[in-house]
């Protein structure tokens, strides 16, 4: 018994297979920390003879959660969800664990709330008249007296360059990497998408075309933090572990034995199946052929009159239409839009990317914004013009795309050398129920200092 074991595992260790070998491999990371795609990575497949396999696994700093979708020459073959996933110990033994929400808070963000409305733009008083009389006391100069000679001319002093206006802000994209970035097995936590296509027959006849494109598109619902973050694509070809004749001998072999064996099955089960019947023809009183009762039972309620069912008059029912109900996000968002944003309002303030929501019925996009940190609004360290703004312009609302919708008036801002005007959009508070407090310029002793807007509550 022994001896026929060992020859089993020894025959099966000996057969000939299938064997994939790297073809081509591809690395991508991000062009900005705070991304929601959808991200497409697209490679052209072989169309080899004995099959191929696509892999697309990562590396993420941060946890992050999306969807995938897979086209094959522009048609979708799968779909599916992907999240960073972390080894977890639980006593004597360890799973794979994956993440449910991402970490994504720098990237969706909102703006703090304020409390009151910053005060209206003031105007510095005239200076008092010079005086006319002579004040009590005074004399006039000894003689020989000279008044003293005037001030040195100050030293001019280079004036710092001004700033310069700013630019479009482009949405995050994949970027093409060395190959020598390449993820090790041992550091990948994100393992999206495997595809396998192998051969359709013993002779080898390739299940996809040759030049065929596959498409990998990665979404979420909220912007994933790529910092850091890298993928990669790896294409791999199958080729035989002995010589293409001897491997097509041994598939023709084993197709040859598994329809032998199919065949054997089939008489079988034919002979169970006559087995039985002959057995209920015999003996009318067996019950598990006939049920309970046996062979006259069954005839007697074969033949037993049926009574017919009475009609029901048709009940009418009010039509009721339903409000439409909030659904998960039915497929990626569009592509994301290129801001450009105003000036920068104070000194330490960082620019949050805009991105996509989902609203429940529809993607809405969220602009991006400025996020002033608490010790600029402290220290007033925020723009500062030579001269107030112009007169706010007139602007045309366009109806509100959605009936919680905020509208963010325009307004103007000091980029270092001329006003810009910033126009107005729609948008969504941070939480229901607050109010957007728009923008004011205020005149100090550094001159007319701007106070960012920010969202509060209704007074």
């Amino acid at each position: 018994m022994r001896r026929a074991i060992w020859s089993l595992i020894f025959a099966a260790a000996c057969s000939p297979y299938l064997q994939y070998r790297e073809d081509a491999a591809q690395a991508f990371g991000f062009s900005a920390p705070c991304g929601q795609g959808p991200f497409t990575l697209t490679t052209r497949l072989k169309g080899a003879r004995w099959g191929e396999k696509l892999t697309v696994v990562g590396f993420a700093r941060h946890a992050v959660v999306g969807r995938y979708t897979v086209k094959l020459a522009g048609k979708q073959i799968s779909e599916g969800r992907f999240a960073t996933e972390h080894l977890v110990q639980n006593g004597t033994y360890s799973y794979i664990q994956a993440d449910e929400k991402p970490q994504n808070e720098r990237c969706v963000e909102r703006p703090p709330e304020v409390v009151a409305l910053p005060p209206p733009m003031t105007v510095a008083p005239a200076p008092p008249p010079a005086p006319t009389a002579l004040p009590p006391g005074w004399r006039p100069p000894p003689p020989g007296w000279r008044p003293p000679p005037p001030p040195l001319p100050p030293v001019p002093v280079a004036a710092a360059p001004a700033p310069q206006p700013p630019l479009p802000v482009a949405p995050a994209e994949l970027v093409t990497l060395q190959a020598l970035v390449l993820v090790p097995e041992s550091d990948r936590n994100l393992r999206i998408v495997a595809f396998t296509w192998p051969s359709l027959d013993d002779v080898g006849t390739p299940q996809v075309p040759a030049d065929a494109v596959l498409e990998v598109s990665l979404w979420s619902q909220e912007p994933n933090d790529w910092d850091g973050s890298t993928l990669q694509l790896v294409h791999e070809v199958a080729q035989p572990s002995v010589p293409e004749a001897e491997y097509m001998a041994w598939l023709h072999q084993q197709r040859l034995e598994a329809q032998a064996e199919s065949q054997k099955r089939q008489a079988e089960v034919q002979a169970e199946s006559q087995a039985r019947a002959d057995r209920c023809q015999k003996h009318h009183e067996d019950e598990e052929c006939w049920g309970k009762g046996g062979y006259d039972a069954y005839v007697k309620a074969y033949y037993a009159p049926r009574t017919a069912a009475t009609p029901q008059p048709p009940v009418a029912h009010p039509t009721v239409v339903a409000a439409p109900q909030p659904r998960p996000a039915d497929g990626p968002p569009p592509a994301p839009q290129t801001e450009t944003p105003s000036p920068k309002p104070s000194v330490h303030a960082e620019w949050v990317t805009g991105y996509w929501q989902w609203t429940g019925f529809a993607w809405f996009w969220l602009g991006g914004w400025w996020k002033v940190p608490p010790q600029d609004l402290a220290a007033q360290d925020t723009l500062v013009a030579p001269t107030a703004p112009p007169q706010l312009r007139a602007e045309l609302r366009s109806p509100p795309p959605l009936p919680d919708a905020v509208w963010l008036a325009g307004a103007w801002y000091w980029d270092g050398r001329a006003w810009l005007w910033h126009p107005g959009r729609w948008t969504m508070p941070p939480r229901p129920g607050l109010l957007w407090q728009p923008p004011a310029w205020v005149l100090d002793h550094r001159g007319v200092r701007l106070v960012p807007g920010g969202w509060g509550q209704h007074p």
